[in-house]
């Protein structure tokens, strides 16, 4: 039987959704697998370091479209009789979408997953779109649909959190299994003891930090709280370094530049700005550095690398973290109150070098706890005749309406806001990210 993989997703942008299907799809290319990307994004909306990977392993692009006037719309996809296709959606409005799928080919068996990527924002939690009366129905509604996409094996998790989430919401089991964690596919290779202590000893002379995230705030807002942090360690430790590695909009790379302007009007730092940078090449970027104070993916990616990795709090202005990496605290993704990173990395930066090149050892175990089976995906097949539920697709449509109403009047406001300067850092209005 041929199998195929088929993704639904707008941009290949360098971000964690985006990291771990480019690791999915030089896997799946290797084991000669057909490869499927429905895209409704635009052309420069691809990392263009991976715009080769997707050449080179031979992905289908099947564009889509996908607007305020339009639900769904896509060109032809050729299936054979029979074949088997593992299809991905990473939000709710998106898997329905896929459930149209199996009854426009009915000939092709689908075996759909819906992956929940995160734990806040309205494109995932879609009641928070609504207010009151209509947010109990709408959020009731929705129970009633993830209850039934989880009963059929149709939903898993980046992350634990996410579990939880979706448990403390619509009342879904939380059963704490690694198999419904979608992890990232990558293998974890030998920890390098000898460049741990290399870096362990070098600290007094250079002592740099890195940390890795697109620039979405307040989401990833802890980065303000680590330039705070670093500025204020800079004084009693001068060798200190900050290597700052993302990208966003317009609106937040200002924000974050114009925050490290205004904290040293313009004089040498020891702050940079890298830009994004591919996962290959962040591989050195994180070996030339003692510290990873990141979140998320970019957690296991500095541990993997056999650097110290420390994960910050979500949703939040200060730096706070959570303790040392282990296998026993493998947690990336929290927003409750941690510790001040100043502590840690003032430890890091004096502690003696048989302790530093240990702690770089408990972040790799955290890596390796967290290393997946590439054919996680294949070994949990849930083929139905049919998908298709008009409740479902009435019910998301709905929503997808409010959304496109909301995004237009938002956008409106805060581009007037933005015109007079009243979108900044520390105000109590934040970009929301509203996506269709």
């Amino acid at each position: 039987m041929k199998e195929s993989v088929l993704f639904l997703y707008e941009n290949m942008q360098l971000g964690g959704i985006e990291t771990n299907l480019i690791d999915m799809i030089q896997i799946y290319h290797q084991q000669k697998r057909r490869i499927i990307w429905l895209r409704y994004g635009q052309d420069d909306d691809i990392f263009e370091p991976w715009r080769n990977i997707l050449q080179e392993c031979q992905v289908e692009i099947i564009t889509t479209r996908i607007n305020s006037k339009c639900w769904f719309q896509h060109e032809n996809i050729f299936f054979k009789d029979g074949e088997l296709v593992h299809a991905l959606a990473f939000c709710p409005q998106d898997f329905v979408r896929l459930e149209s799928l199996t009854r426009e080919y009915q000939k092709v068996q689908f075996d759909l997953h819906y992956i929940v990527p995160h734990f806040k924002m309205e494109r995932y939690y879609l009641e928070e779109l609504y207010f009151g009366i209509e947010k109990k129905y709408i959020k009731k509604s929705l129970s009633k649909v993830y209850m039934n996409w989880y009963k059929n094996g149709c939903i898993s998790f980046f992350g634990r959190a996410h579990e939880e989430e979706m448990h403390r919401r619509y009342s879904l089991p939380c059963l704490n299994d690694d198999d419904n964690l979608f992890k990232k596919i990558e293998i974890v290779g030998p920890f390098d003891r000898k460049h741990a202590e290399i870096m362990a000893k070098c600290r007094k002379d250079k002592f740099i930090i890195v940390t890795c995230g697109r620039f979405d705030f307040p989401h990833k807002a802890y980065m303000f709280g680590l330039i705070d942090a670093f500025l204020k360690l800079k004084v009693k430790y001068p060798q200190l370094r900050l290597n700052i590695v993302g990208y966003g909009d317009e609106l937040n790379e200002k924000k974050i530049r114009d925050y490290v302007f205004g904290k040293t009007g313009g004089q040498e730092s020891g702050i940079s700005f890298l830009g994004p940078v591919s996962p290959k090449a962040m591989v050195d970027v994180f070996r030339n550095a003692h510290v990873n104070i990141s979140v998320a993916g970019a957690v296991l990616a500095g541990c993997r690398s056999g650097v110290v990795s420390l994960a910050a709090r979500h949703y939040s202005y200060d730096c706070e973290v959570y303790g040392w990496m282990s296998k026993n605290n493998s947690s990336t993704l929290r927003s409750d109150a941690g510790e001040s990173v100043v502590g840690y990395i003032e430890d890091l930066i004096n502690m003696d070098s048989d302790a530093y090149v240990d702690k770089c050892f408990l972040s790799y175990e955290a890596a390796k706890k967290n290393e997946s089976d590439p054919n996680w995906l294949f070994n949990r097949i849930n083929i139905r005749k049919n998908y298709y539920d008009v409740y479902d697709v009435k019910l998301m449509q709905k929503i997808y309406r409010r959304t496109n109403v909301i995004i237009r009047s938002h956008n409106i406001i805060r581009s007037i806001l933005s015109k007079v300067g009243f979108l900044s850092v520390g105000e109590k209005i934040h970009k929301k990210k509203l996506m269709i």
